[in-house]
């Protein structure tokens, strides 16, 4: 089996927040099965199992799932939903096309010019949260996926890793020591999306972006997020050539 194959049944598996702690997880929908062994499990809102959301890449661009398992662009999100809209007819409810977000992510991907088929779309929490879209989520949650969103750059390598606002770019940023603090996306990420993306590995680099969602263009609009990404299709296409000359 290879690695990526690996990642996602590892991450199928999780039970990490499987807990009491976290009833209030558990959404009107009952996501429940017996483990075959006279026990009834219950995963915390999220229908799937908690698989890889990539394998089911939530935006699709110029007829492609973007789930490449050779991208050059990795983009991290917060998550992948609310399991408000969750159903037994809809059990892994994500947003679709029509839902804003998606519709300004395919813009940026437009703007920076890639490949769909090099692109792979994930996030820093990979379970359905309870609630809305906009929903919260507790730190923990960010801290029992960490291992997950490390292997999932680790396996795939990109060329560059874009967190797509600050929940994404903590989570990463608690990966790598090294990197500079968290306030290098704070004050609204003003600084961070006129800095050059930061070397994580020597192959693999990561730089952060505001959100594409409409809280994220009510700090910096659509228009100058664009911007943003043309500067990183500038690197990708500088860097891309370095790494096949």
């Amino acid at each position: 089996m290879d690695r990526y194959l690996q990642l996602v049944q590892s991450v199928r598996a999780c039970t990490r927040c499987d807990s009491a702690k976290h009833k209030e997880w558990s959404p009107a929908f009952d996501f429940s099965w017996d483990d075959g062994c006279g026990q009834t499990r219950h995963r915390l809102g999220n229908p799937r199992e908690c698989e890889h959301p990539s394998t089911y890449a939530y935006l699709t661009w110029k007829g492609l799932h973007l789930n490449s398992r050779n991208p050059e662009l990795l983009i991290v999100g917060q998550d992948p939903a609310g399991s408000l809209n969750c159903s037994v007819e809809h059990p892994s409810w994500l947003p679709g096309e029509h839902v804003v977000t998606n519709q300004n992510l395919r813009l940026l991907l437009q703007a920076a010019d890639v490949d769909p088929s090099r692109v792979h779309l994930t996030n820093a929490v990979l379970c359905l949260k309870p609630g809305a879209m906009s929903a919260s989520l507790p730190a923990e949650c960010f801290r029992n996926c960490s291992e997950w969103l490390s292997r999932t750059i680790d396996v795939l390598n990109p060329l560059l890793v874009v967190a797509l606002g600050g929940g994404a770019w903590n989570s990463i940023v608690s990966l790598y020591k090294y990197v500079p603090p968290v306030r290098y996306v704070h004050r609204a990420l003003g600084g961070a999306v006129v800095q050059p993306p930061i070397r994580i590995t020597s192959s693999t680099a990561i730089v952060a972006r505001f959100h594409c969602s409409p809280l994220g263009t009510s700090s910096r609009s659509i228009a100058m997020q664009i911007e943003d990404w043309k500067r990183i299709g500038d690197w990708l296409r500088a860097n891309r050539q370095d790494k096949s000359g």
